[in-house]
Order: structure tokens, then sequence, then C-alpha cells
């Protein structure tokens, strides 16, 4: 065991060694890409160097480190994610002298990283597991390196693009292993699944005030959509934000569904339907507008990546809250359900905006009044069968 312990430190240090020439190397060659992985590997590195010196000191301590973990790769999910986003018009080469070494420091670097990540859970105490799961964290981004290098060995339109996929698959998993260190820590450090069940478990108990909480992600993406419009000059994105605001108040009405006697529950239900009519129209009416000569607004690459991102985690987060919520018969789980629906319909018209408008030569007005017209008329359908379908219970039950 203390062989293999002193193998895991020095080859961290024999990483941050390369790692560091790596960082000289490139920047002496003027590879700004390499230049940042490299800077990222060798800020991963250091972090495995304090873990492994942590892993000495009393269970109270190595804790402490641990926990400063998820906060401190976060930055570095940021950082890669921005900068191979950059590269998506990058066509230079690199000849065979920025090539040859830097391929050689990288593979240097992940063979020394390697034995770190080589263990299991349970044979680990706390800041030792944690230098664990950062040494994946450099792997993944001495592999955004090693990808860069074998693509800009060819000419190739698409290196570019290829560069920015893997360099945004690798922060995502990088965030994800810091979400997952900062999940276990949270949990005194049980294993990923023990922390999900001890996580389900601390929701049940205490499902409204999480449910509340939704309420007020609600209101934060309005909020978002009205200093994106701003930014972007777009009324489109405000009209997005109004229909937004209609949906807040709809799961809000929602909510107020607990604890109710079930013909109040019918009731209000009838006013949750009435608000999605009612925002479904609303915006049915500014997509009409498009077909004579209205415009979405024009968005730039940023922009519009921007606008993507957004739409992609909120369409994340409504349809986990249909999942969790498939089960519960109740009619104040079923409102929530019909809100998250309408909620990811309109999340395809604003993707499809964003989208268009920077990759569509021309006008594309027609193509956004038609997907506008399409799932604001889907969302008014929702609406208009589920205040039947109340209706149908309200009539059932007063018989």
């Amino acid at each position: 065991m203390q062989r293999r312990k002193r193998l895991e430190r020095r080859g961290i240090i024999i990483s941050a060694v390369a790692a560091l020439l790596l960082i000289i190397w490139s920047a002496a060659r003027g590879l700004a890409y390499i230049t940042v992985t490299s800077s990222l590997m060798e800020y991963a590195s250091l972090w495995g160097i304090v873990l492994q010196v942590m892993s000495n000191k009393d269970e109270k301590r190595q804790k402490i480190a641990v926990c400063i973990v998820p906060a401190a790769m976060l930055p570095v999910s940021v950082v890669l994610a921005a900068f191979s986003i950059m590269q998506l018009d990058t066509t230079a080469l690199y000849m065979s002298l920025d090539y040859i070494p830097a391929l050689v420091l990288t593979v240097i670097y992940t063979i020394s990283v390697l034995p770190v990540s080589l263990h299991k859970r349970q044979n680990l105490n706390t800041a030792s597991w944690g230098g664990r799961e950062a040494s994946f964290s450099a792997l993944a981004l001495s592999l955004s390196t090693v990808v860069n290098l074998m693509l800009n060995k060819a000419e190739n339109p698409e290196n570019g693009m290829m560069t920015a996929l893997t360099g945004g698959v690798m922060a995502l998993f990088i965030l994800l292993i810091s979400a997952n260190i900062g999940l276990c820590a949270v949990f005194s450090f049980h294993s990923t699944g023990e922390s999900i069940r001890e996580l389900r478990a601390q929701y049940r108990s205490k499902r409204r005030t999480f449910h509340f909480l939704a309420v007020g992600k609600d209101c934060v993406m309005v909020l978002i959509k009205i200093a994106l419009s701003i930014i972007s000059s777009s009324f489109f994105m405000f009209a997005n934000a109004l229909f937004s605001s209609g949906i807040a108040v709809a799961r809000y009405e929602a909510l107020k569904m607990n604890g109710q006697e079930r013909g109040i529950q019918l009731k209000t239900a009838f006013k949750v339907s009435s608000v999605i009519i009612f925002s479904g129209l609303c915006y049915v009416c500014y997509s009409i507008r498009l077909f004579f000569g209205g415009s979405p607004g024009a968005y730039g690459m940023v922009m519009a990546l921007a606008i993507a991102c957004y739409t992609f985690v909120d369409f994340t987060i409504q349809i986990a809250a249909i999942i969790r919520l498939r089960h519960d018969g109740s009619l104040e789980a079923e409102a929530l359900r019909v809100v998250s629906l309408c909620s990811i319909l309109v999340c395809f018209v604003l993707t499809q905006t964003a989208i268009m408008s920077f990759s569509t030569i021309g006008e594309h007005h027609i193509s956004d009044g038609i997907g506008g017209v399409v799932f604001g008329s889907l969302v008014i359908g929702v609406g208009v069968v589920y205040l039947v379908l109340n209706y149908i219970r309200s009539a059932n039950e007063n018989r």
C-alpha cells in the first residue's frame, strides 16, 4: 500500500512538471488553445498534490479540503468550454515542431495521472478519494488537448467544430465530476448511489419547499429572458419572457392545490388551464405578427448559443419534473405535469429561432412564425383538453 502511495505521489508530481513544460512550450510557439488547456492541466495536478498531502491529515481537514474541490473545478469546466467554442472557426495546423513535443508531454501527463485514478472507493480515505475524482478531470483535460493536436495534423474544415465539441463534452464531464464530489461531500462521503438515494429522501421529506422553489426558478428564468431580450434588443425574447410569466403563475396556482378539498382543487385546476390558454393565445397572436414582416430579432453566434444553452437547461428541468411526478395521481401533480409540458413546447420555438438566426442566410421570420403558431396552438390545445377534462370531472362529482 505504501509503495502504491509513493507511485501516486511521484506520478502526480511528474504530471505537474509535464504540464508546466507544456505551458512553456505552447506559449513560446504561440499555441493558444494548448496553452490554455495545459494551464488547466497544471491547475488540476496542483489540486491533486494538495489532496495527496492532505491524505495524511486528520479526517476533519480532509473533508474541508475535498469540500473545496467542486468550487475549484467549476472554473475549469467554464474556461475549457469557452475556449473550445472559440475554436469553431480555427483552421490553423500544427507543424511537427509544434505537434510532437506537445503530444509527448501530454502523453506523459496522462500516464502520470492514471495511477491516481485506478482505485476503488472503499480502499481510500476521504482526501485520496477526492484526489481520484480530481484526476478524472485532469484526464478529461488531457483528452481535449490530444484531440485538438490529432485533428490539426490534417486540413479539414470540421477541425474547429470537432475541437469545440470535444471540449464542450469534456467540460460537461468535469462539471458532472464536480457535482458528484459535492453531492458525496454533503452526504458524508457515501458512494454516489447512496448519496442520490439520500437526496431523494430529503426531497420527499421537504417536497413542498422544493415545489415552491420551482416557482422561484420560473421567476429567475423570466428575469434571464428579460435580460437576454435587453442585450439582444429582441421583442421576441421579451414575448417569451411574458409567456414564462404565465407559466410561473400557472405553476403557483397548481401548487396551491395541495391540501385543498377536491372541489376547490377542481376550481383551481380551471384557473391553471385558463392561464395556460390565455398565455398560449398571446403567444400565437405575437407569432402571427411574424408573417407580416415582423422580425424575431437577429442574434450573433455567442448570443444564439447562450439562448440555446439556456433553453436546453429549461427543457431538462421540465422533463425531470414530468418524470418525477409521473406516478403521482393527485390533481396537484397532474396540474404540474401539464404546466411543465406547456413550458417544454415553447422551448422548441426559442431554440429554433436562436439557431436559425445565425445558421440561415436571409429572412427566416416565416419559419419562426410557423413554429410559434404551431407550438403556441399546441399549448392552447393542452389547456383546452385540461379544461374539458376538469369540467367533466366536476360535472360527474356534482351529479
